[in-house]
């Protein structure tokens, strides 16, 4: 795929263009942008500082998350699983997302009347956007999300907390490690898993947001900057609470013949039963790092062309726009010199 794939869509009604054809997936305008820019000197480190970052945070979360269910284990709050664990691992490098799911499909051991599958894998190696065409193409596919859950859960943990977020917002870690897990257990008590209107959903039944559905606010008070500062930190300590939570929810779904996909990480997929594991792999870890700053290359473009006034008869040239755009990226990484 090259830049001719990226062409100009004019939308009268909105008085903008779009520099990408929407019939294209968000996966093929990212590798479309990575096969565009592959020897720009700015994109080449960008990424390389992307895939650093990306592979020490995997880490962060990674040990955090592993402490987080070895303290519920120890606790008594969540049963370890007596079974063997046997994950297939998928080399995706080079493989399409239809092509992931066909790998994906032919290793299935259970039956498609209620069952789970989960898929593992470090950052950007393509988690969401597989779990999300998989469950699409199930006629009975449902996704869960633990991050849902620690969304949720962060939510309340501000709104419990009141008066007192200066002092976490400054202490963190150290504030966080200080609650006792009673005060969680407490707010996972104000979330419920039901069918709304026939379908699965997670609805909130404590504090100021009473009543609202996870469907309905995902995508925007669960996605507010506060909250994602501290999801880290709320999914660390419970981590092992989300599982056992998990563990109920999926088990009502598998009950009433779902095909639940669940996507996340690997040392917390581990604790939930199912023989249908997965694992998506990337053997050239700069890959990481191209598809963030692809993706964050292809927001700043659409950015661009909403807020800046352009003329639809004469638009600039995507390469303008490909320059606008890792500038910005360039200057928000508070580089000053090029590159070498």
């Amino acid at each position: 795929m090259t830049t001719y794939h990226l062409h100009y869509k004019l939308i009268a009604l909105r008085e903008i263009f779009t520099p990408f054809d929407r019939s294209l997936s968000p996966a093929e305008i990212t590798n479309a942008i990575i096969e565009t820019l592959l020897t720009n000197p700015k994109f080449i480190e960008l990424s390389r500082i992307e895939t650093g970052r990306t592979v020490q945070r995997d880490q962060m979360d990674a040990g955090r998350l592993h402490l987080g269910v070895k303290r519920s284990i120890d606790e008594g709050k969540l049963k370890p699983l007596r079974t063997t664990i046997n994950t297939k691992k998928i080399s995706v490098d080079g493989l399409t997302t239809q092509e992931i799911i066909g790998e994906i499909k032919k290793g299935l051991k259970t039956s498609s009347s209620g069952r789970l599958i989960t898929i593992s894998g470090k950052s950007g190696t393509g988690k969401g956007t597989t779990s999300e065409a998989l469950t699409a193409s199930f006629f009975n596919g449902v996704a869960y999300s633990n991050g849902d859950v620690f969304r949720v859960l962060t939510y309340l943990t501000i709104e419990a907390l009141g008066a007192n977020i200066p002092k976490l917002r400054k202490e963190k870690g150290k504030y966080f490690s200080q609650l006792p897990t009673h005060f969680f257990e407490k707010l996972l008590k104000g979330i419920k898993f039901e069918f709304s209107e026939g379908k699965p959903d997670i609805v909130i039944k404590s504090g100021r947001i009473w009543g609202k559905r996870v469907s309905e606010i995902k995508n925007s008070r669960l996605k507010a900057r506060d909250i994602s500062i501290l999801v880290p930190l709320v999914a660390a300590r419970t981590q092992g609470l989300s599982i056992a939570f998990a563990r109920k929810a999926i088990k009502e779904m598998i009950a009433k013949g779902y095909t639940v996909i669940q996507e996340g990480r690997q040392v917390s997929l581990d604790h939930l039963p199912t023989s249908d594991r997965f694992e998506l792999v990337l053997n050239d870890a700069k890959i990481i790092g191209q598809r963030r700053i692809a993706q964050r290359i292809a927001a700043k473009i659409e950015n661009i062309c909403r807020t800046q006034k352009y003329s639809k008869v004469y638009p600039p040239s995507i390469n303008d726009l490909y320059q606008e755009a890792i500038n910005a990226l360039w200057s928000e990484e508070g580089k000053k010199a090029e590159p070498n």
